[in-house]
């Protein structure tokens, strides 16, 4: 039983080891493109810079990365070498766009849940609507607050999208490709949102429904996308192998939520 438990252990260990690797490669890239977005003439203001610098934080503020450890693991299991510099990068301009996603998405789950933490600091509605009230701002500071996270998550919708347009190492097919994983979780995840907010309304559930929203809402964008994306990168995108994929990101994402909402009550 000790054994077991230790090789559980090491297992967990290089696993969050891995994590770590790819969010030390990905958190500079990252920083690069909201930096290269700073000189954009539209974000000269003071304040579209303010809420530009609100995004990158909240995208920096981090979680454990395992969305780019999916990417890149799928890329190197299908048969691909990420330690090549035109591999790796292609990896990161991927990934880059699945967490800036990640971002639009946390911003408008906060929002409509209330939030005032993620991620270990300050949401971005909270933020904006203690500003309102700070500079004494004659706008309602509950309205004002939550329209600019509204607007926040938008732009890092869009954001999303550029690294991989922009990306030198991926081909032009391959980023049609990238782009409509990407966007297709996005949608499906919405629709999970939608599932969530009636469940709430009628104020009951199934379990059938439970593991249906654990799926939709999170493991699509968080786990299968990110898998899919590496397929692609990998020339390994036929349907044989994302299916095999997702056999395995189903579960995994579904009892990954599952034990966040645990935690969460």
């Amino acid at each position: 039983m000790k054994e077991s438990q230790t090789n559980k252990d090491l297992i967990l260990q290089e696993v969050f080891s891995y994590f770590k690797y790819w969010g030390e490669q990905i958190d500079p890239s990252l920083r690069d493109f909201f930096h290269l977005e700073r000189k954009n003439p539209y974000c000269g203001e003071d304040y579209g810079r303010e809420v530009l610098d609100k995004i990158a934080e909240l995208t920096l503020r981090g979680g454990k990365r395992q969305r780019v450890a999916f990417v890149a693991a799928t890329t190197s299991l299908l048969g691909k070498d990420i330690n090549d510099e035109q591999m790796k990068k292609a990896v990161l301009d991927s990934a880059m766009g699945v967490e800036i996603l990640q971002t639009h998405l946390l911003i408008h789950d906060d929002l409509i849940d209330e939030a005032s933490l993620r991620r270990g600091g300050e949401t971005i509605h909270r933020f904006f609507r203690e500003q309102s009230l700070q500079r004494d701002f004659r706008d309602d500071s509950k309205k004002y607050g939550d329209s600019i996270a509204l607007l926040a998550g938008d732009l890092a919708v869009y954001f999303a999208c550029q690294p991989i347009i922009r990306s030198k190492e991926i081909t032009s097919e391959k980023k049609i490709k990238i782009l409509d994983i990407l966007i297709s979780s996005g949608i499906d995840t919405f629709y999970g949102q939608l599932l969530d907010l009636l469940r709430d309304a009628r104020g009951t559930t199934s379990e059938e429904e439970i593991l249906k929203l654990a799926f939709i809402k999170a493991g699509r964008s968080s786990s299968e996308a990110p898998m899919y994306i590496g397929a692609v990168l990998a020339d390994r995108d036929d349907q044989v192998v994302l299916d095999k994929l997702s056999a395995y990101a189903i579960p995994t994402s579904i009892a990954a939520q599952l034990q966040d909402d645990i935690i969460g009550m």
